[in-house]
């Protein structure tokens, strides 16, 4: 009888330990299964989808209480949340989560890259000491374990670090050696590797970012230094047939700016026609845009008017193109909001009445006495654009500061002298019209004004005072007001040609920063103009 019971007992517990071994080895299938979901080179990979799956991983080995299971799906949720769900808040959540049960299960290895990914999640958030802590711990056992792809990402996000930290441009040169050197180290099998010829496509990107930063930050710049890692770049790409991936339109782009830069049209116009020609299989609309404008000042330079003018007026309408889809995402959403703010008032018609009814009562009470200040305010906005209007010189640059003060307080290393170059070229712009130009953008700016745009940016904003569409934007409505001012004629026409007259995308965008920069709408100050002996 006891041997009987012994027995069952026994099958009992075996069926059990089957039982959670059959768990344990589905949840590991499943786990390889959103592995292969998550590999870069789909076409159509799905973030939300692979997200969904590792949750429910996750519950599943929260539920059969395997540990090893949970912690991997932790980790992977930590990672996905961070590089595809651009949310590091959640990111830190499970980095806190994955570094309990490593801990636990003693895996020194996964606790190294919940350091690296928390660094890089605490960048995101703008904690940047908390960011170099982590990251400096997860250096300390890559290196001690020679991991020199994990390395190398970590280096990267250093260089974010450094970069972030305004850092000696020294400091940032080490960096992106160290980065270098990490992943030519790789083998070709390391299993670190998402697949064996990304590691090609990270040294070739190293290269061009190398290339950028000696003709666009390093100071002095470094041309010849910037086109030998650029070249490296493509060959690296070309050499391993690695022809097929939006890489080699970043490169192809990269190295038309610089030879449009460096005043060698010849070369810009070679690089671009190459990658607009990529780009019809790759569809990457950024990309097109900047071969258009490299295209476009390329033909200028070598005189080639017919050119010049096709790719100016492909820039163009891309552009506006571009505006537009953004204009109509922006629309669905707040057909979006308008749906549920309708679903909201039917499931609450009778607090809306309630809240309606006492609007009604507030307004009446209040909208004569709000009526008569806000005609007091417009009629001192009014004055105040009409006194600066006659007595106009250049009033969207005010220079209240000493010419000493504002150097002392530009951020970047420039020279006294390229300043000055620089504020000559951008006063000649100012009194030229160019602004009016739909196309004109800090890129093409920069480049007409021969300078980078980290220069451009810090320079307009000391200067100016402004960020760079806002200074656009003064110009074109000092521009209009003026017009309206002086020529009687132009206070006929109407809003949306006044807005197409001085660069504007759309008669709204016009009127929004018309008010913005003048404190009345263009009708009311049309309107003034016209009857000026009107009482207001």
């Amino acid at each position: 009888m006891k041997k009987l019971l012994f027995l069952s007992l026994l099958s009992i517990i075996l069926a059990c330990t089957n039982d959670h071994s059959s768990k344990e080895k589905e949840i590991d299938r499943m786990l390889e299964q959103a592995k292969t979901m998550s590999d870069s080179r789909l076409p159509n990979r799905d973030t939300k989808k692979i997200i969904t799956f590792y949750e429910d991983i996750e519950k599943r080995a929260e539920t059969s209480e395997y540990k090893k299971g949970l912690m991997i799906s932790s980790k992977y949720l930590m990672a996905n949340y961070l590089n595809f769900a651009e949310n590091p808040k959640k990111s830190l959540e499970y980095s806190y989560k994955t570094e309990k049960l490593a801990k636990e299960l003693e895996d020194n290895e996964v606790i190294a890259q919940v350091h690296e990914f928390r660094g890089s999640a605490y960048l995101d958030l703008g904690f940047n000491d908390e960011a170099y802590h982590e990251l400096q711990k997860a250096i300390i056992y890559y290196k001690n374990k020679q991991q020199h792809y994990r390395l190398y990402r970590t280096y990267q996000n250093l260089l974010n670090y450094y970069e972030t930290t305004k850092a000696p441009q020294d400091t940032m040169v080490a960096y992106l050696n160290k980065s270098l050197h990490e992943i030519e180290s790789v083998q070709e099998n390391d299993s670190d590797l998402p697949f064996p010829a990304s590691k090609y496509y990270q040294i070739s990107r190293i290269y061009m970012n190398m290339g950028m930063f000696y003709t666009g930050v390093y100071t002095p710049q470094q041309p010849q230094l910037a086109e030998q890692y650029l070249l490296k770049s493509l060959k690296i790409l070309e050499e391993r047939n690695l022809t097929n991936s939006t890489n080699l339109l970043f490169v192809l782009n990269s190295l038309g700016r610089f030879y449009d830069n460096q005043q060698q049209p010849e070369k810009a116009i070679q690089y671009a026609t190459n990658a607009l020609q990529f780009e019809k299989q790759s569809q990457q609309i950024g990309e097109r845009q900047i071969s258009y404008m490299i295209l476009a000042n390329s033909y200028e330079v070598i005189k080639d008017k017919d050119s010049a003018l096709k790719y100016s007026k492909l820039y163009s309408n891309l552009s506006d193109s571009i505006a537009l889809t953004q204009k109509k995402e922006a629309g669905n959403t707040l057909v979006k909001i308008t749906s549920q703010k309708e679903k909201n008032y039917r499931n609450n018609t009778r607090n809306i009445i309630i809240l309606a009814v006492v609007s009604i009562i507030t307004i009446l009470l209040t909208g004569s006495l709000y009526l008569k200040k806000k005609k007091n305010q417009d009629k001192r906005k009014y004055q105040k654009l009409l006194d600066k209007l006659k007595g106009m010189h250049n009033w969207t640059s005010p220079k209240n500061d000493t010419e000493e003060e504002k150097r002392a307080s530009v951020p970047i290393q420039i020279s006294e002298e390229t300043l000055k170059s620089i504020l000559i070229r951008l006063e000649k712009f100012e009194n030229s019209d160019r602004y009016l130009k739909k196309s004109v953008s800090l890129s093409s700016l920069a480049h007409a004004l021969n300078t980078n745009q980290r220069y451009l940016t810090e320079i307009i904003k000391i200067h100016r005072g402004k960020s760079f569409s806002n200074y656009i934007n003064g110009l074109r409505i000092e521009y209009i007001t003026r017009k309206l001012y002086e020529d009687a004629q132009y206070r006929e026409y109407k809003i949306s040609y006044l807005a197409e007259e001085c660069g504007f995308a759309s008669h709204q965008a016009f009127i929004t920063v018309f008010k913005k920069e003048t404190g009345v709408t263009p009708s009311y100050f049309i309107d003034r103009l016209k009857n000026p002996a009107q009482k207001i």
